[in-house]
């Protein structure tokens, strides 16, 4: 009855361990009892897929991948992040237990003289010391994880054989110390430690390797901002200017108005002043730059240069924007704005009606205030994006540059706990976005 009773008891706590550490490492998408009562269930299900796999047999092997399978479904659902850094936590922290797990039996085997097998099975003073060292080392090493935590960029390609390291590597320690449970000689286990310590380095080495490639990734992405950033000054520019060539001809032609209607209110002309104002008003105000002004000025200096450059190109533009999103921060706004309209602008260059939509507006009214700000962009397109290319991958020549910018926009709505789809509807392509209004402290 004790020996269940301890048995039970380990397992609670592992799993406990290992639901909290991927909590505390992705961080949760919602508050209050949903977020505990996510952990909950995920807690329960990993405990008695634990249990009823250690009832089957002593050894998990590749059972392990139904308790990486748990915590994955759990991170997707409760939990903030991108899908690909889920799998590769998910396997890594249940791997991780499990070569923890194997180490510390083959090590205290040998020093004790006890057989792989009778480490598990048998409940003694040595099972006990056992369980209480490698979960203090699992706990040490979920803490130094946490502490040294960051945040990987690297594409499908090399998050898949990143991910399969954890998983070859647990099936061949967990032979090797099938093999160690079945022979008793000491120096087979010797040798079977020590290949399992050799595969330990190995993996830490392409570990290592792939930090490497992560900083260089980095670097690479660094200097495509600031490729981007350098285009986006030159547009400004001639922004800038564009508008101080119309602000100096505005005013030479005001001097000739002035002129012809002091002239016309000299002889009482004055149905003839009202004609000539109106000529003025339709064919030089109406048709004059657009320029759209909320309270937010760095939202303003972002769209007015999309919406000039869209008119210069013959785009036919309508805005609605019923928050000025003074929530989000300054850089966040130019990325997810400026990516929204050079990708419409891009899609709608070559088709017959140039059409580009921004709607922005407050939705779901939570106590008579809105707890998130819906953003859709719209823009015409000559024929289906999503049936050619649904994964919305960057169809330019060279993608060591162009390709982030989809990526970009969905690391910001995941930062705002939002949701961000795309679809088509009558010939026109769709970006829609959910933002939850975070307090300022939460950026």
């Amino acid at each position: 009855m004790v020996k269940i009773c301890f048995e039970l008891g380990v397992n609670v706590l592992q799993s406990f361990m290992v639901i909290a550490f991927i909590s505390r490492f992705f961080g949760a998408k919602r508050d209050g009892a949903k977020r505990y009562v996510g952990f909950a269930a995920a807690w329960l299900m990993l405990y008695l897929e634990v249990t009823f796999v250690n009832y089957l047999t002593p050894y998990e092997g590749a059972a392990v991948l139904i308790s990486a399978v748990i915590c994955f479904v759990y991170a997707r659902i409760c939990l903030q992040g991108e899908a690909l850094i889920h799998v590769f936590i998910s396997v890594f922290i249940i791997s991780l237990i499990h070569v923890i797990a194997l180490i510390g039996n083959l090590i205290m085997g040998l020093i004790w003289g006890i057989s792989p097998i009778a480490m598990i099975t048998e409940f003694n003073i040595y099972r006990v010391t056992y369980i209480l060292i490698t979960s203090f080392v699992l706990l040490c090493v979920m803490w130094i994880l946490l502490k040294i935590k960051r945040d990987f960029v690297m594409e499908l390609r090399d998050w898949a054989p990143l991910t399969a390291v954890p998983i070859l590597s647990n099936i061949c320690m967990g032979l090797l110390m099938g093999i160690a449970a079945q022979n008793n000689e000491r120096y087979i286990r010797y040798n079977i430690g020590a290949s399992i310590f050799v595969m330990l380095g190995i993996n830490m080495v392409i570990y290592y390797l792939f930090i490497r490639l992560d900083m260089q990734n980095r670097e690479r992405m660094k200097n495509t901002l600031l490729q981007q950033q350098y285009e986006y000054g030159k547009e400004k520019v001639k922004e800038v200017n564009a508008l101080y060539e119309s602000i100096a001809a505005v005013r030479h032609e005001i001097k000739n108005h002035l002129t012809v209607i002091s002239i016309l209110s000299d002889d009482s002309k004055n149905d003839k002043i009202k004609h000539y104002i109106s000529q003025i008003i339709k064919e030089q105000i109406d048709n004059a730059r657009k320029i759209v002004i909320t309270p937010n000025e760095f939202f303003n200096a972002i769209i007015n240069p999309k919406l000039n450059k869209c008119e210069a190109e013959g785009i036919h533009t309508t805005v609605h924007i019923k928050n000025d999103l003074s929530f989000m921060h300054e850089v966040d706004i130019g990325e997810l704005f400026g990516n929204l309209f050079d990708n419409a602008m891009r899609a709608c260059k070559n088709t017959v009606g140039k059409e580009i939509s921004l709607k922005i507006k407050d939705q779901d009214q939570v106590h008579g205030q809105s707890a998130y700000v819906s953003i859709l962009m719209t823009n015409s397109i000559s024929e289906s994006v999503l049936s050619k290319n649904r994964g919305l991958l960057s169809t330019k020549n060279n993608k060591a540059i162009h390709g982030y910018g989809i990526k970009n926009m969905k690391k910001i709505v995941d930062k705002y706990n939002g949701m961000i789809d795309f679809f088509e509807d009558g010939g026109m392509f769709c970006c829609e976005i959910l933002l939850e209004k975070l307090p300022i402290s939460n950026k």
